[in-house]
């Protein structure tokens, strides 16, 4: 077991941890097969500076548990991370990536995750070069097979708040000529996932959708 210090801004994927033997290991990598540990969170922000990052907590055996309690009773302990940027697609930059779990046995317990009010990608809309297709969801978090037997079976989250989800609620109404800016930005997906999940005392609060 490891135990992380909260800080303002740090990339998941590049933190060293060191193993028993002194080794480091990049846990949350998802390039790294790295499995059976678990991760501490002391109160405060942790905040992935690699927008992109959507697999990196889903390894076989984590677990990510929140250490302490804030006086309103949720976790102390906040994740989240930069929406997407760079892509000089106005459908995608500013967009929130999604958290996706695809492995056997995770635990989460007592955390928050912050969409930071933003839209979950992608939210569909534009033409040409410019369209992002919406077959990748809009959800914040999804719980799935991935493609492996009994996929996410053994999947545990207690005590768990989901947040600030989406960024406007309205009704609109798509174009008659294909173009359509709504986004549904849905809370949790529990997709094709043919093992076992056990969901406990989830919150879902400030979620925000555009649907006509």
């Amino acid at each position: 077991s490891v135990t992380v210090v909260a800080a303002d801004d740090f990339d998941f994927k590049s933190l060293d941890f060191k193993n028993k033997d002194g080794t480091m290991t990049k846990l949350l990598n998802y390039t790294v097969a790295s499995k059976d540990y678990t991760i501490f969170f002391d109160d405060g922000i942790y905040n992935n500076t690699d927008s992109t990052d959507y697999t990196g907590l889903s390894k076989e055996n984590a677990s990510y548990v929140g250490l302490n309690k804030a006086a309103n009773g949720d976790s102390a302990v906040v994740i989240s991370k930069n929406p997407r940027s760079g892509t000089g697609n106005a459908n995608i930059d500013g967009k929130m990536e999604r958290w996706i779990f695809m492995h056997k046995n995770i635990y989460i317990e007592n955390l928050r995750f912050d969409a930071k009010g933003k839209d979950m990608y992608p939210v569909g809309g534009g033409s040409g070069s410019s369209k992002v297709p919406k077959n990748r969801g809009e959800y914040f978090f999804t719980i799935t097979g991935g493609g492996v037997e009994k996929g996410c079976d053994g999947f545990v989250m207690r005590d768990v708040v989901l947040e600030n989800i989406g960024a406007d609620s309205s009704t609109e109404y798509p174009a008659f000529w294909g173009v359509d800016t709504r986004n549904k930005n849905i809370a949790i997906n529990v997709l094709y996932n043919p093992g076992r999940v056990n969901i406990e005392n989830l919150k879902v609060r400030n979620i925000k959708t555009t649907e006509g």
